[in-house]
């Protein structure tokens, strides 16, 4: 599977961490490289993770997305056309730097690109992205909203918590076919 200008890593196989990773013990004046290196599995699930809050020039990153041992990475605007521009394993780079900056430097030995995407040189999308702009939450409910019970509507643009993502997409698919069926079962009673 393939990510929208981004990436997703995996652990090393064969590198196990010593005990869980405990995500409290990150203290403001104590760098987070004193505790033992989590191992993807200890990590929370579907947790978002910025790499920078004070720069544009940055990822978000969602930790074990559905629970799997895998982070997936986000870059949008002109930063992800910069690195897109770097070449194949530019993001995956950029990427694995501030993932480790976030949960310590040994991390770095756990983790291996799996995929990469390069949407500003696909010629279907030239680079298109959607996001949620301010005020958007109102609109995506009214996007997901059935018309006379007849027709169903999902994708990212119909998730209120995971909009902008795959996982949006698939979650309101799945909300969408299981109402679908329901209004095909009424019917029939």
């Amino acid at each position: 599977m393939r990510w929208a200008r981004g990436f997703a890593l995996h652990p090393h196989p064969s590198f196990l961490a010593p005990r869980p990773y405990n995500i409290e013990r990150r203290e403001m004046n104590h760098p987070i490289s004193r505790y033992p290196v989590p191992k993807l599995e200890d990590l929370p699930q579907d947790i978002r993770l910025y790499g920078a809050t004070d720069r544009v020039e940055t990822g978000s990153y969602t930790l074990r997305p559905f629970g799997r041992p895998v982070i997936e990475g986000y870059f949008g605007g002109r930063f992800a056309r910069e690195l897109e521009a770097q070449g194949d394993g530019a993001f995956a780079s950029f990427a694995i730097e501030q993932v480790c900056a976030a949960l310590g430097n040994g991390m770095r030995k756990r983790l291996s690109p799996i995929a990469e995407s390069a949407w500003a040189r696909d010629p279907c999308s030239l680079g298109a992205y959607s996001y949620g702009s301010e005020g958007a939450q109102n609109a995506r409910a009214k996007l997901a909203a059935p018309l006379d019970g007849r027709l169903f509507f999902a994708g990212e643009h119909c998730s209120d918590v995971d909009f902008s993502t795959a996982h949006g997409a698939y979650r309101t698919g799945v909300r969408a076919a299981r109402e679908a069926l329901r209004a095909l079962q009424t019917r029939k009673a």
